[in-house]
This record gives C-alpha cells, structure tokens and sequence, in this order.
C-alpha cells in the first residue's frame, strides 16, 4: 500500500512488544492494542480508503467543473486533505472537538455535515 512505501501507515499490533514496535515503526505509526480483536477492529477500518480517495476525486472533479484546471484543483484538494489528515495524526481522545472547531456557524462546513447527516451518511 502507498502509505507503508512512504512509511506513514498505520499498523495495529498485538500483543504488544516494544522491540517488534520498534521494527514496524519504519514502516509507520504502531498502535499496540490488548486483543487480537481489536486488531481485526482496527483492521475493518481500512476499508475507509477507497470512500476517502472518492470524496477527494468528488471534490477535485467540481472544481475542475466550476473552471479550476484540473492539475490545480487536483493539487489543491491533495494538499488540502493532506493537511486535514495530518491535523489529526496524534489525536489521542478522539475526533469530536476537531469536528466541532473546523465549523462556522453558518458557514459550508457547518452546512456540508447537516446535509451529510441528513442523508444518513453520519
């Protein structure tokens, strides 16, 4: 997978071990989970890549529909949602606060996640 070439997946472990931490830690970040469960758990969550890599595709082909060129909308909507991923890179509690803290009130964040839930999405 891309993420694992560049050394930036995620990789669930267990049981946890320190010296097999370190070792898989150059391949990305480690989570050292309790059961074998929560590894298949975690391991489910993966399935979020392609839904991911279609909301950028969406988001990239209406600009491009609106008169944005396609590399630069291709470029800005990358390095947009790169940001966004990276933001939340070390969260340790959760993603609430971050949901709440990136709406305006009134704004298109904050109207894209009502209509979002309205439809069942959330």
């Amino acid at each position: 997978m891309p993420p694992f070439a560049r050394r930036v997946g995620a990789i669930p472990m267990h049981p946890p071990d320190e010296a097999v931490a370190a070792l898989f830690s150059r391949a990305g970040t480690t989570v050292e989970v309790a059961t074998e469960d929560e590894v298949i758990t975690l391991m489910s969550v993966t399935g979020m890549m392609a839904p991911f890599y279609a909301s950028l595709s969406a988001a990239q082909k209406w600009a491009a529909k609106q008169g944005v060129e396609e590399t630069a909308s291709s470029r800005f909507v990358g390095a947009l949602f790169h940001s966004l991923a990276d933001n939340c890179k070390a969260q340790g509690n959760g993603f609430d606060h971050i949901v709440a803290e990136s709406q305006t009130p009134g704004g298109l964040n904050e109207q894209a996640l009502r209509e979002l839930k309205a439809s069942g999405v959330y």
